[in-house]
């Protein structure tokens, strides 16, 4: 079975090069962004403690993507071939 992109299944374009941010773009949230913090699914990059989409109101629907990425993964599976004769 090939490998799935997972880009291709939630018809989402590779993410571009984002522009430096040094802080947090949560409303009122003035944190510095370490180099370690990852951009979000709907664009800007968060501090720690708005990186989960709960915490500054994503615009991403998550579980819509989940949802097609498993019928694609569970539409590839090979179903066992039937034995005749088998009580």
């Amino acid at each position: 079975m090939p490998p799935i992109n997972i880009l291709t299944v939630i018809n989402m374009e590779p993410v571009a090069a984002i522009p430096s941010q040094k802080r947090c773009s949560a409303a009122g949230c003035k944190k510095k962004l370490q180099l370690t913090a990852l951009a979000c699914r709907c664009g800007p990059r968060f501090c720690d403690t708005h990186r989960l989409p709960e915490a500054h109101d994503c615009t991403y629907d998550h579980h819509a993507a989940a949802v097609n990425i498993l019928k694609v993964q569970l539409g590839q599976r090979i179903a066992p071939e039937k034995v005749e004769g088998r009580i």
